[in-house]
């Protein structure tokens, strides 16, 4: 009879960190990264040299 409780606790354990990692891999799949492309221009079209860009509300940028 001890076996068995002892067999079920672990399976149970087994399924507990399945869940966890399956759950790990979904937010991590969620999280791909997305690629912004353009160009920054004036008025007249020209291209701006050394103008900075940045994703609001981050620390993300770059100086193009």
């Amino acid at each position: 009879m001890m076996n068995k409780h002892k067999e079920n606790g672990f399976r149970s354990l087994l399924m507990t960190f399945a869940v966890f990692a399956m759950s790990l891999v979904s937010i991590a799949a969620m999280a791909e990264p997305i690629a912004i492309v353009g160009k920054v221009v004036d008025a007249n079209g020209e291209p701006l040299v050394g103008a900075s860009v940045a994703e609001a509300g981050t620390s993300n940028g770059t100086i193009l």
